[in-house]
């Protein structure tokens, strides 16, 4: 993470791989092209990433000028950096520095757009009460007793069907399921399911921890 003053600190870029950081850049045609739908639709999906509400579908952010798929990638894009920026921004932060350190996360890559990184750090700066971060959800007796582990994987097809002004559109998203079990079957596992991009992080972050782990035992 890059240092700021009050010995604060952004969440690292470097935890989201390039392809995710691509994916935002359709953020800045919604914004000034949508803008009211696109807020709206932000602050519905930040339902989906702080309270787990259900996915809320991107029907009428639909344009001929992009795809469906771009659309949908863009959405797992954008929880995939809203749950990191949530998690290590540190929650005792006052809402200026909180504000200040997403919209440096956000502005790191260079990709967004003024607007468009306002509408994200105001909108996850307004909800962060209500979040509970994934370490604390997951950080059940069993994270704290023992160590889960992959029992099984499976990848899994998604053909997506919802109806537009015009015609019918579809997308087929595809999803890695991890089934995480504890040694001792008295303890609760816990089930994963990752999207394309949700992997590319997940495996550049192990590869930043290995890294590390490569250097401190050198």
């Amino acid at each position: 993470m890059s240092e700021q003053p009050g010995s604060l600190s952004i969440p690292d870029q470097g935890m989201v791989s390039p392809k995710v950081w691509e994916q935002h850049a359709l953020l800045n045609l919604l914004v000034e092209t949508q803008a009211e739908n696109i807020e709206q639709f932000v602050h519905a999906l930040l339902d989906h990433v702080v309270l787990g509400h259900a996915m809320p579908s991107p029907m009428h952010l639909l344009s001929q000028e992009y795809s469906v798929g771009q659309v949908f990638q863009l959405i797992d894009c954008l929880v995939d950096t809203m749950r990191l920026c949530l998690n290590t921004i540190p929650a005792a932060s006052s809402d200026a520095d909180f504000l200040g350190l997403a919209v440096a996360f956000y502005s790191g890559p260079g990709i967004l757009s003024n607007d468009s990184l306002k509408l994200l750090a105001r909108s996850i700066c307004s909800r962060r009460q209500e979040y509970v971060p994934t370490s604390a959800a997951l950080v059940t007796p069993a994270t704290v007793t023992g160590s889960l582990q992959l029992r099984d994987f499976d990848w899994e097809h998604r053909a997506v069907v919802f109806p537009a002004v015009d015609k019918i559109h579809h997308a087929s998203l595809v999803r890695l399921s991890l089934n995480l079990v504890s040694p001792n079957s008295a303890e609760q596992g816990a089930l994963l399911e990752l999207g394309p991009q949700e992997l590319d992080t997940l495996i550049a972050s192990l590869e930043a921890a290995d890294k590390i782990c490569a250097e401190n035992s050198a």
